[in-house]
């Protein structure tokens, strides 16, 4: 029942955190206008994420790459205030099912039980193959229902990231091959846009707001311990 079923939570989350160009890339490509890092207009999710988290800076970008990666900064650098940075996942580091043993460490959830199960048979066997399948085609007529098959088959409830229907079929593609897992060249392949810190360091200065650079770095690389990047 939607309005009387409990949310359980478990005692700690699991935060998993992709590393800052990487994610920066992607909200680039998805949030600004034309997927371009030159778009000088701050996306709407930008003023809204300044409100939700009490930094006016944010708002006051003077770009869309500017905002996006003040967004970064601000909100990964409250998690590490508050004593979760040891216990970040680098998502280029873990599997999903990772995730999913990581979860149960603090929470004892049935869906998370079910998933373990899964995570603990062969990687290729058929049984794994089925169980994998199952909860995707249910997702995939749950969205059929609401939005039509075409729609739910090639760009799923991402419209902005998935605008082109060959990267959803892709997935689809990639998902059978693997049995429900993609690999890190795989999903590196699939980026539509690469950053450097150079690069972001170039169009921030542009900005006057290089400083931001320094801090994203010291965060990713001290706090998280992604490996440095030039």
């Amino acid at each position: 029942n939607v309005t009387t079923c409990a949310v359980n939570f478990g005692r700690e989350p699991v935060v998993v955190a992709r590393h800052p160009l990487r994610t920066v890339a992607s909200l680039v490509s998805g949030f600004c206008r034309e997927g371009s890092i030159n778009d000088t207009h701050v996306p709407d999710q930008v003023v809204a994420a300044a409100r939700l988290l009490g930094v006016p800076a944010l708002e006051e970008a003077s770009s869309c790459a500017e905002g996006l990666a003040r967004y970064w900064l601000a909100y990964y650098a409250a998690l590490a205030d508050r004593g979760f940075a040891p216990k970040v996942l680098r998502r280029e580091d873990v599997s999903a099912c990772d995730v999913v043993a990581a979860a149960l460490r603090t929470t004892d959830n049935p869906r998370l039980r079910r998933a373990a199960a899964i995570c603990a048979l062969p990687d290729g066997s058929v049984e794994r193959f089925a169980r994998t399948l199952r909860p995707r085609l249910r997702a995939l007529f749950d969205a059929a229902r609401e939005e039509g098959l075409l729609q739910a088959l090639f760009f799923g409830a991402n419209r902005r990231n998935a605008r082109n229907w060959g990267t959803r079929l892709s997935d689809w593609t990639l998902w059978l091959r693997g049995y429900g897992r993609v690999s890190r060249a795989e999903l590196a392949a699939r980026s539509k846009l690469t950053l450097t810190w150079a690069d972001l360091e170039r169009l921030l200065a542009a900005d006057g707001e290089a400083s931001v650079i320094p801090a994203m770095k010291r965060l990713a690389e001290d706090r998280f311990g992604f490996a440095p990047e030039p």
